[in-house]
This record gives structure tokens, sequence and C-alpha cells, in this order.
């Protein structure tokens, strides 16, 4: 689940220690939960523990109102560990909010292993690391579903719950990322079950469709992610390998990464370009319009590197367009270069944001139709380092 600037800043992004957050995000961060103590009794291994009686059926060890059984746990949590969750009295449909998070070991403060919530709105939707260390592809769900998933979160828009029931968007995370199929499963799955408890009178959800993990592919200059670039824009390079999430008519989205390293799933992005069409870019806009117009460059700085981000409405329908370009030296989340002769990227041979936003724009003319050129960039807020 993604969004692009809100009055001209940047999407969601990672904070690097002593940093400030954007002014504006999208989404809340996760906060840090008191929980009370629980006094467990249970044999070492996999053991699941009820903090709340409400809404589950007793005595199974399941989880989040009896949705989540012990052996599903298993599947997205280590099972070394005993959980517990936090999941007051099912109010859902008329809950503004429904939250369930499942929390490793018996006492203390600690953050959730696994969260599970709905939301009123699209905005509300959480996803802190648009662009930095954690960034990681995100695929659509499929089979005419609003959603996406990738292997650490994943969101889907509900049906409604009641014919004059407002919309609702349900998310799961966790901690430690797991394969985005079974994420994308147990979200619907979950989701389901919550709307059963509910008695929910409108349809439920389809499966989301089998899309396994799709393999890293070498970097192509010429070809970024399936966009044509203009010679020169971007140094051919060997080493390096794109995690692409594959053509789609609402979502795609591509993250180029070192690919010397033995995982390259697990290096640091290089480069983000994330395009959304159709509905999913109609989301996109109505957070946004009103405060970025269509065809600005929003543009901002941030210790790991630059972003821009654009939306339009072009002649085969809305999009929306994200490029985040990583910092010219330093560690992994050290500032980098930021000035208008500097760019972010430019020492390590990257264009910045903007100018590689300009070319996704123009590499994507034939199939989205936007004729124009985008107007100057907007100048967005620069991250301390």
């Amino acid at each position: 689940m993604p969004s692009p600037p809100h009055d001209g800043r940047a999407p969601r992004h990672q904070v690097a220690p002593g940093q400030d957050p954007p002014p504006r995000r999208r989404s809340r961060r996760y906060a840090l939960l008191a929980i009370a103590c629980v006094v467990v009794v249970g044999a070492a291994g996999f053991v699941t523990v009820r903090t709340f009686e409400d809404d589950r059926p007793a005595g199974d060890g399941s989880l989040c109102w009896g949705t989540l059984a012990p052996a599903e746990i298993g599947e997205l949590l280590p099972q070394s560990k005993q959980y517990r969750d936090t999941a007051g009295p099912l109010g859902y449909p008329a809950a503004p909010e429904e939250r369930c998070a499942i929390f490793s070991g018996t006492t203390g403060t600690v953050f959730p292993e696994l969260e599970f919530v709905i939301y009123r709105g699209y905005d509300a939707l959480v996803r802190d690391d648009w662009f930095g260390p954690d960034s990681s592809v995100s695929t659509p769900l499929g089979n005419s579903v609003l959603g996406a998933a990738s292997g650490s979160e994943g969101w889907v828009e509900l049906p409604k719950c009641m014919p004059r029931d407002g919309e609702r968007y349900a998310q799961l995370r966790v901690r430690i990322p797991v394969a985005r199929q079974l994420l994308a499963e147990t979200l619907v799955r979950t989701a389901n079950r919550v709307r059963t408890q509910a008695g929910c009178s409108e349809g439920s959800l389809p499966p989301p469709e089998p899309r396994p993990e799709r393999p890293s592919s070498s970097f192509d200059a010429a070809t970024l992610c399936g966009i044509p670039l203009a010679p020169s824009l971007l140094a051919a390079r060997t080493d390096w390998v794109q995690l692409w999430s594959g053509r789609d008519e609402r979502h795609e989205d591509c993250i180029v990464v070192d690919g010397s390293a033995e995982t390259p799933s697990q290096s640091q992005p290089l480069i983000r370009v994330e395009v959304y069409r159709d509905e999913l870019a109609r989301l996109e806009i109505s957070q946004r319009r009103g405060n970025q117009k269509a065809g600005e460059v929003a543009e901002a700085t941030y210790s790991y590197g630059g972003t821009a981000a654009m939306w339009a409405i072009c002649g085969n329908g809305a999009v929306s367009y994200m490029v985040g370009v990583k910092a010219a030296a330093g560690p992994p989340g050290a500032a980098g270069p930021s000035d208008a002769a500097h760019p972010p990227g430019a020492a390590a041979g990257l264009p910045s944001a903007a100018d590689l936003l300009y070319a996704v724009i123009a590499g994507s003319r034939e199939r989205d139709g936007c004729e124009w050129s985008p107007r100057a960039p907007t100048p967005g807020p620069s991250s301390q380092p």
C-alpha cells in the first residue's frame, strides 16, 4: 500500500537517526504499545497466548478474534517463540478503526511481530519506508481486487459490509518479511473471516492471484523496468540487477540494486520506480488533489537519497509516477549532496530523481498518453544530516 507527495512533499520515507520526519505523511507510524503482563503456562515451542476473550472461539489458541489459527501464525512468524495478541471486542463495521497486534514473549513493551488493521480511508494505510534500506517491491493482488502486497506488508480495499457502509481498507504487516504470496493470501483470508464474524451481507474478497516471487533480472540502462529511456541517461552496469513486479495495468513497482551482493533482494536500493494507473492512480490522486496540481513535479531530499513524484490525467487515464534515487556517497543512511549543483546520485553517475522522473514520463508517453512536458520541479523539504 503507497502514496505520492502531499503539498509538494515526498512520499513515505524512512527517517534516519537524528533526522526530523517529513512534515506530512500519509501514514501513521508504529507506536510503542504498553502491554500488561500476562501469566503463561505452556510447553516450549510455538504457543499462542490469548489476552482477550472477546469474539473468538475458546480454547483453540487462535488470535485476532479467532481469525488466525496457531498453524497460520506459525507460517508467518518464527515457531520458536510464544505469542500473545491485543484485540478488543470486534466493532467492525461500526468502529472507525479495528486493530489486532501480535507480540512475541509474555511481558514487556515491544514492537508487534504482526499487525492487522482495518482503516476507514486509503490515506491511513501505513508504508513508512518507500525509499530506503528496507524498501521492498509491491505486487498487485489481481483478480480485480484493489490492493497490493510485498513480503512485509499488504493492503486491500474491502467490499462494503452493509449496503450503506463506507469504504474500508485492511492492512497486514509483519516485522520479519515472508513470502509475498503467503502474506497476500493471509491478508485476504483474515479480512474475509473478520467480515464473516461481523455478519456482513455483501460479497467476500476473492483469493489473490498466484503471483510467486519474480527473480531478479539484469539491469538494462536503455529500458528501466520495462520503460524505454533516453540513451546515456543511465550508464550500463553489469553488477546491477532490477527487481520488478512485472507489467500490470494498474500498478508496477521496480527497485534496482547492486547485484554483487550475495542476496540482491537484501541489497540497498539504488533506484525505485513506481507507477499507478486507472483506479489505483485515482486513489493516489484523491489524497493530493488541491495540494499538488496535475503536472507539477514534487521533489524532496532525504538522508538516503532524493525523490520526485507527479500525477496527471493523461490521454489514456489517470496516472501517478514516483521515483527515488540513492544519494551519491557515504554509508547507507548517511546524508549525501543535496544542493542544486550536486543533486543526490550525481557523483555516482546517477541522474537526479527529477531528471529520471522526466525520462520515465517521456518513456511512458505511448502507454499513458502524457503528451506534454512536466512543469518545473517544486522544491520539497530538505532533510538535515
